[in-house]
């Protein structure tokens, strides 16, 4: 089947602007394969972190409204998180995406059981929002991780408003916004999809950075790269 045939999944996004209309994008739907009884793993590539976040945000939504029967399960590589982590950091709940300590009784080790960085910056904004302010060390005295760089409500909007926020957390931030009252349960959505191995998704989502050097049979590439505009002269030689 050509790409060109490909069933397309059609998902409506959410507007940065409640002046502006709802935007689409269009998800590839592979074939079921035959020998194996289920889909093979469509690779989504982004640049943006945030462009894969609000194509499952928009998968959570059409769940929720019946045009899809449920969820598909995805592997997320972008900023992938490694644990266990030592020192007592903070880490966030597989399924709510809330903050919580891991203590597996061994001198204070925690397990970061985050999907992603870009994830747990995104459920630490909810808690920060929802409590002020962050603790900074644990029971043990050990400082906890801030994956916003702020345990402060109120410091972390007035380095906004400084313009003081590192890309990242000015993304995340706008997300939380732009999905207010939904946030916490998209990232529960997100986290319960979630596939043990590229093998068992249907959907591997990652930023290009994080997958240099990876290759996927299927890879759909997302809207948000730059464009070379027509009639421009390149100084290197693209070998395609």
């Amino acid at each position: 089947m050509l790409p060109g045939q490909l069933p397309m999944i059609k998902l409506t996004l959410q507007p940065k602007h409640s002046r502006q209309p709802p935007s689409t994008v269009h998800l590839a739907q592979l074939p079921v394969d035959p020998h194996t009884g289920k889909r093979p793993p469509l690779l989504y590539l982004s640049r943006y972190n945030s462009t894969w976040f609000e194509v499952l945000a928009a998968l959570h939504v059409a769940v929720l409204e019946g045009a899809l029967e449920q969820m598909p399960k995805v592997y997320l590589c972008a900023n992938q998180l490694k644990g266990p982590a030592t020192g007592g950091h903070g880490s966030y709940n597989n399924t709510s995406g809330t903050r919580s300590t891991v203590d597996d009784g061994t001198a204070g080790v925690t397990e970061e059981i985050a999907p992603t960085i870009f994830l747990a910056r995104l459920g630490e904004l909810c808690e920060l929002r929802r409590s002020g302010t962050l603790k900074k060390f644990d029971s043990n005295g050990n400082r906890r991780r801030s994956y916003t760089g702020y345990y402060d409500w109120q410091r972390l909007l007035h380095a906004e408003r400084s313009g003081l926020l590192n890309s990242e957390v000015e993304s995340a931030l706008e997300l939380l916004r732009r999905y207010e009252g939904q946030i916490e349960a998209i990232l529960k959505t997100i986290n319960l999809s979630k596939a043990a191995s590229k093998a068992e998704a249907e959907y591997i989502f990652s930023t290009a950075h994080k997958y240099k050097g990876g290759e996927e049979g299927y890879v759909q590439i997302a809207d948000d790269f730059i464009h070379i505009a027509d009639g421009i002269r390149l100084s290197v030689v693209i070998d395609e």
